[in-house]
């Protein structure tokens, strides 16, 4: 018996330790999740006192200015940090909480409080049929969470985009449809509010989802596609900064459909370059916005969320602070991100950059277009622009904003971002 103590000592000292250093590692790997969310919320707090320097040398030192010029495999990269929260901050949540990760499995019992009589919400379970009544062509590119292909409809040659997400990355919402409640995804029910019904195809600024399918081991959505047209990341890309002429153009348009969208209930919450296309029309480009993958139904207009699903450089700052933000406010900064963007036309907008003053708004712009920038990039939520302030803002109201040149054709971009025709 004396023989089998140490043996017993030993494996209980092991396990000990075995804990301890779990508990370590597990101390570690939060300290370097919060470590820079910290550093900018300190940034943030010093920046809004008076006469003092935004963030710290160290914190500056690291901040490094990103050229606009990417390879391929940057893009996708940057592409999948969508919908992945920056941070998932444990406090206590009331049962109205919207929103989860997409990552992981949604709450599945919530129930519209509006019924809707549309039955395409019901979507369709056949992969034959889909594979009867549209022809895929060509990737248009992949998602934090799914890839999308351009196609075509075969019965009358309308073009369309095909998005197939695995199931689970996908949020469902119930919903009510004559009389009888039905698990939905989440993405399509905005794009319902948002676009309209699959008749109104091309009505709206917002691109309509035409019907889904729910089929074994993913979910398909199939949505309008509007050609020729390229998304406003690539044009950048391609042609460089734009003069205030046209960014005033586009960015009229982009305010106009973001209070369509909030109108209807429903908060993008990933507005950005890449998820804003540019249709060429004869009578001059419209502003299309396209992914609502990470959005959320506007259920109470002051609801604070807690937990960011979006691309991280377009966080709104007083995430940083409070570990909140609100649809209005967050939809006015990422706007003014665009803009920020098509202006100066090299870089991609960083909300931690622009804290700590790398990214500033340049004094070579029109005085009004600086008040109007930053009227949208104020750093307190309670102290930036309302949509409806920045829709009657001099700089896009004066009668000089009149576009009379269209919109020069974008330079090729790669194949398999292009929205080609059929």
């Amino acid at each position: 018996m004396r023989g089998e103590e140490p043996k017993e000592d030993i494996k209980s000292w092991e396990e000990g330790k075995k804990k301890i250093q779990k508990e370590d590692s597990k101390r570690t790997a939060i300290k370097h999740q919060t470590q820079t969310n910290s550093q900018v919320s300190v940034a943030l707090k010093t920046l809004l006192e008076p006469d003092t320097s935004p963030c710290n040398d160290n914190f500056s030192a690291k901040v490094t200015t990103m050229k606009r010029k990417v390879s391929r495999e940057q893009e996708i990269a940057r592409k999948q940090q969508r919908c992945k929260p920056v941070a998932d901050v444990k406090k206590p949540e009331n049962k109205d909480t919207e929103v989860l990760p997409a990552t992981k499995t949604p709450r599945s019992n919530r129930i519209s409080k509006q019924e809707n009589k549309s039955t395409f919400l019901l979507g369709q379970t056949s992969k034959d049929d889909l594979r009867d009544k549209y022809i895929p062509l060509c990737s248009l590119g992949e998602g934090g969470h799914g890839s999308v292909f351009a196609g075509i409809r075969i019965t009358d040659k309308l073009p369309v985009a095909i998005k197939h997400i695995p199931k689970s990355s996908v949020r469902m919402r119930s919903v009510t449809v004559n009389g009888s409640r039905y698990k939905i995804p989440l993405e399509v029910v905005l794009m319902q509010k948002a676009g309209g019904e699959p008749e109104l195809v091309g009505q709206s600024s917002a691109v309509c989802i035409l019907e889904w399918y729910d089929l074994e081991q993913e979910i398909v959505l199939v949505m309008e596609r509007p050609v020729p047209s390229v998304d406003l990341w690539q044009y950048i890309n391609h042609k460089g900064p734009m003069g205030e002429d046209m960014a005033r153009f586009i960015m009229k348009q982009l305010i106009e459909a973001a209070i369509r969208i909030d109108s209807a209930g429903v908060f993008h919450r990933d507005i950005k370059t890449e998820n804003i296309l540019i249709e060429e029309r004869r009578d001059g480009p419209r502003v299309r916005v396209i992914d609502f993958g990470c959005g959320s139904i506007l259920s109470r207009r002051n609801y604070g969320y807690r937990t960011y699903v979006g691309t991280p450089q377009y966080v709104p700052p007083e995430f940083f602070v409070d570990w909140s933000y609100k649809a209005g406010p967050t939809t006015v900064w990422q706007l003014t991100a665009v803009l920020y963007e098509m202006l100066e036309g090299f870089s991609h907008f960083d909300t931690v950059r622009f804290i700590c003053k790398v990214y500033r708004i340049s004094s070579r712009l029109s005085q009004d277009c600086q008040d109007f920038m930053k009227m949208g990039l104020a750093l307190l939520p309670e102290k930036r622009a309302t949509l409806k302030q920045m829709q009657q803002h001099s700089w896009l109201t004066n009668p000089a904003s009149t576009i009379t040149q269209p919109l020069p054709a974008p330079g090729p971009p790669p194949t398999s971002h292009l929205l080609l025709s059929p």
